[in-house]
């Protein structure tokens, strides 16, 4: 089963110009990636849908998504997007589905849910073991019916809604999956190591924060390449993303920076940083 599905990122722009350099590169991306580990004759890139969650300055927030390429839909979500009121922030997702998924709504993200007075997206790269994850938990849910991400999301839903602060609600779940194997998928002949890479966005009232899950350091080769999260800035424009949409933004002359780090997470040999922009 192949878990290499997604393109993510969190953003504070000022400028339009600087939400076009971002758009533009998720569009690129969604054709053609060339930081991916495993393609098909037909398909190169993440056409399988997007999705995206954006606060402007006054509050007004939206949530779109789609079924289709990103590059079929830029064009109206630059339109959508530069009529709000500026700076705005957002998060960004491009897919990949997993062979075992069909393309549709459903299955998109961001996932988005209203907790504790707030709004909460979040979006992930990487994968995790549903059947383990529920027997661990005592899931009522048919995991057949929903995606790992969601059921990732759900944790950290339900985490943040008993903890109050996001930070040590991602820990908490970060720290169970890992430390029950749900982050390695195992066969009678092989072992594979998936991310919990994942950004998300809190929004409460006019006032929104992005949150990254950032783990990528215990990859090697092509999968390291692949998985890494990157932050960079330009002009005071703050972007935290996946790899391939960093390699396109760089040649927009964003440099690399070092975003706030909220919390560093060791655990069985992998270190998870939680990073964050607001």
């Amino acid at each position: 089963m192949v878990k290499i599905m997604c393109r993510i990122a969190g953003f504070k722009v000022n400028e339009p110009r600087y939400l076009n350099y971002i758009l533009y590169s998720f569009s690129y991306v969604s054709l053609i990636d060339l930081y991916l580990p495993i393609k098909t004759p037909s398909v190169h890139g993440h056409v399988d849908g997007w999705g995206l969650g954006a606060c402007d300055a006054r509050g007004i927030f939206i949530d779109m998504k789609a079924c289709r390429p990103f590059y079929l839909d830029v064009q109206r979500v630059q339109r959508i997007l530069t009529n709000m009121e500026f700076p705005l922030m957002g998060l960004l997702h491009i897919r990949r589905a997993s062979v075992d998924q069909p393309i549709c709504l459903v299955h998109a993200h961001p996932y988005i849910c209203e907790v504790n007075g707030s709004i909460l997206l979040m979006a992930h790269n990487g994968g995790i073991n549903k059947e383990l994850v529920k027997e661990r938990y005592k899931l009522a849910m048919d995991v057949n019916r929903v995606t790992d991400s969601y059921i990732y999301f759900h944790l950290i839903l339900e985490s943040y809604r008993r903890r109050g602060n996001l930070v040590d609600a991602i820990e908490d779940v970060v720290k169970e999956l890992v430390s029950m194997g749900a982050v390695v998928f195992k066969t009678k002949s092989s072992s594979r190591t998936t991310s919990l890479n994942a950004v998300l966005m809190l929004v409460n009232g006019d006032k929104c924060s992005i949150y990254a899950v950032e783990d990528w350091r215990i990859f090697d080769g092509e999968l390291r390449k692949y998985y890494e999260i990157h932050s960079l800035s330009k002009d005071d424009n703050l972007v935290i993303c996946s790899s391939s949409i960093a390699g396109k933004l760089r040649q927009h002359g964003f440099k690399f920076f070092e975003p706030k780090v909220e919390r560093e997470i060791k655990i069985n040999g992998r270190v998870i940083r939680v990073l964050s922009i607001s």
